[in-house]
């Protein structure tokens, strides 16, 4: 929605390694929360993980979860 404002504190909804920037409100509005995890995700370089326009069709832990933490994740087009 146009007018959603986000319920919790920029402080609590950060993530910890990357602050938002001090000008934004303390419960940001979703414009800002957009512009923030955009910001991050180029500041960790996520796109290259991200598969936009795809439905998540099942989420699961993969066969060497407690080794590496990683997730299997499928996937189809939208």
């Amino acid at each position: 929605m146009k007018s959603t404002v986000i319920n919790t504190s920029k402080e609590m909804t950060a993530y910890s390694d990357f602050p938002p920037e001090p000008s934004m409100a303390n419960f940001m509005h979703n414009t800002e929360m957009y512009r923030y995890l955009k910001s991050y995700a180029e500041h960790h370089n996520l796109k290259t993980y991200i598969k936009f326009n795809h439905k998540v069709s099942n989420i699961e832990r993969s066969s060497d979860y407690k080794k590496t933490g990683q997730w299997k994740v499928s996937y189809e087009d939208a």
